[in-house]
């Protein structure tokens, strides 16, 4: 058997968009959980529950950033490995 790194690569590239398509769905539950309890808790105050609920969107946006960049730079490399595109007309509007 050889070693054929391209093959790895592209299974980690796989495995790394899913990770973070994983990350990114329980941020949503999360988001949705906490929510969820500040809606019918009756020990905070409503300016409380808003400060809560605006860290948590803060957080959250950060985290997106951040998975945006991961999905980015595994975007850039597959474009940068299958070279420059063959039919740039098909992706242009017509006039």
């Amino acid at each position: 058997m050889t070693y054929n790194p391209n093959r790895y690569k592209e299974n980690a590239f796989s495995e790394i968009a899913q990770a973070e398509a994983e990350i990114a769905q329980c941020m949503a539950d999360f988001v949705c959980c906490v929510l969820d309890e500040l809606k019918h808790d009756n020990r905070r105050c409503v300016e409380e529950k808003i400060e809560l609920f605006r860290c948590l969107i803060l957080a959250s946006a950060v985290k997106e950033k951040a998975i945006a960049a991961v999905i980015n730079a595994l975007a850039n490399n597959t474009t940068a490995n299958k070279g420059v595109c063959d039919f740039p007309e098909a992706y242009m509007e017509e006039e």
